[in-house]
């Protein structure tokens, strides 16, 4: 018998699912919440409600995480760049709405944690101290004469004379004077990092509070498949979702199922897998001694005196500041990928982490080399600490690193997918699911129009067309060991 309910038009009574309570389902749950839909439901498989998004206490998403990177420079993609100065308004509110709440009525998560978002500015250095500006780093700056001219006075050359002397007057000095670099670089005053793993604590709160219902647990809220509608006689070139099954065998029927399952969207929706492709890439973290042991190292690399900084094409190696003692730095230079196969024989890459059967924490040498030279450049005090920790961050890479925002073709508009962050959407966290509602509606707008489901570009696509014969599976990796992380200087 075939259902009839799933044919209707989007409406605010429809039952919808979300998979997914990272970034980008938690934002799409609440914008849709907040518009009126009053039977939102969002399922994970990660106990994010117990754990508060905390990666050591069982939560693998990329949005588990420490602190993320807020910035707009976006070369000559002038749509993120006013979607993440946007972003960065509706930050700056959430953190004025952080603080009316009096301490005693702070949710679990949330105590102590200040701002959730901190503008400390962000260095973005050249490879090395010869090389100029990148073209992408001009064209960035050139978008911003154009379309915010306050904020390109707030992004400073610093291998230009004058505009040093303008960062100098304007309260930037202490970065400046604090980095050991001579070459080439942007120290962008409009930039920061967000408190992620408390972020999502705040919009889950947020979403909860507009009515939305949160399915969470590895029986319970593991989505395994979708349940399709079996006969469609009158619908034969075209498939319907009903709803989805969970590990724990209950079926949760839905007249829409969204897909924001991160690294898992290739896993769930084959369809994706042309367009969209999980990759990792590599976490360290420093641990700083005690605080009344070394203040001036808490002091030194806190937000209010340190910057993010990185270096190198698309920021190779970047870091943020401490976080409760801990410094964290990145490595994307290489985003390594993990194929299996599955019951069909298929095979794609999928997240493997401390949480999944096999477990990994490690990251492969390469990576570490990197990093290493990264600390001996810009933490010279750091050096004899030594790495603490490693993880692997698993991304949902696009081909074109756009994000995949739209129905999925062929199954009357029943299965629809928000995914293909490709390491940057966690920035666009509080004003992202409205744009995604933008897409739900069909509203053509510059961001739903690149968003959009799209064909496979001709050429290098972001890696995906190597596969698994490609350089970066992991299996092919030498993994770092934690002999490997006590000497930075051995490089």
């Amino acid at each position: 018998m075939m259902m009839t309910t799933n044919l209707r038009s989007l409406e605010e009574k429809s039952r919808i699912a979300i998979v997914g309570a990272g970034v980008f389902g938690l934002s799409t749950a609440y914008h849709l919440a907040i518009n009126g839909f009053t039977d939102v439901t969002v399922f994970d498989r990660s106990p994010y409600s117990n754990a508060l998004y905390d990666q050591h206490r069982g939560c693998d998403a990329a949005s588990a995480d420490l602190n993320k990177i807020l910035r707009a420079s976006y070369g000559n993609r002038a749509e993120y760049q006013r979607l993440a100065y946007a972003a960065r308004e509706e930050w700056k509110r959430w953190n004025n709405e952080l603080r009316m709440i009096r301490k005693e009525d702070l949710p679990d998560g949330l105590e102590g944690v200040g701002d959730l978002y901190t503008e400390c500015g962000f260095l973005r250095l050249s490879d090395s101290p010869i090389h100029p500006l990148s073209e992408k780093e001009l064209a960035g700056l050139s978008n911003l004469e154009k379309q915010f001219p306050e904020y390109r006075l707030k992004n400073y050359i610093i291998s230009d004379s004058s505009e040093e002397e303008r960062a100098r007057t304007d309260g930037w000095g202490h970065v400046l004077d604090s980095m050991n670099w001579s070459g080439t670089g942007v120290l962008d005053a409009t930039a920061g990092y967000v408190r992620a793993d408390k972020a999502c604590v705040w919009l889950a709160k947020e979403a909860k509070q507009a009515g939305v219902q949160f399915i969470e647990g590895k029986l319970k809220g593991n989505v395994v498949n979708l349940k399709l509608v079996e006969s469609l006689e009158s619908l034969s070139d075209s498939k319907i979702v009903e709803g989805v099954m969970t590990a724990d065998g209950v079926f949760h029927p839905a007249d829409l199922v969204i897909i924001a399952a991160g690294g898992w969207t290739p896993y769930l929706v084959p369809d994706t897998r042309k367009l969209l492709e999980t990759t990792a890439g590599s976490i360290i973290s420093i641990q700083l001694p005690p605080l009344q042991e070394r203040p001036d190292l808490w002091d030194k690399y806190s937000g209010k005196n340190w910057p993010v900084i990185s270096q190198g094409h698309d920021a190779q190696v970047y870091s943020l500041p401490q976080i409760d003692g801990t410094i964290k730095i990145g490595y994307r230079g290489t985003k390594f990928t993990n194929y299996v196969s599955l019951p069909d024989n298929t095979r794609i890459s999928v997240p493997v982490t401390a949480y999944t059967t096999p477990s990994q924490t490690h990251v492969p040498v390469q990576a570490i080399q990197e990093i290493k030279e990264f600390i001996r450049r810009h933490f010279p005090d750091l050096v004899t600490l030594g790495i603490s920790y490693t993880r692997l961050c698993w991304y949902t890479d696009s081909i074109d690193n756009d994000f995949l925002i739209d129905y999925v073709p062929g199954y009357h508009k029943t299965l629809f997918v928000a995914s293909g962050g490709s390491g940057h959407g966690f920035k666009f966290a509080p004003v992202l699911g409205q744009h995604v509602l933008d897409s739900l509606r069909e509203q053509e707008t510059d961001l739903t129009k690149i968003w959009r489901w799209r064909d496979v570009p001709q050429g290098r696509r972001n890696g995906l067309e190597e596969g698994e014969t490609g350089p970066r599976v992991l299996l092919k990796q030498t993994l770092a060991t934690e002999a490997d992380w006590m000497s930075v200087m051995n490089v």
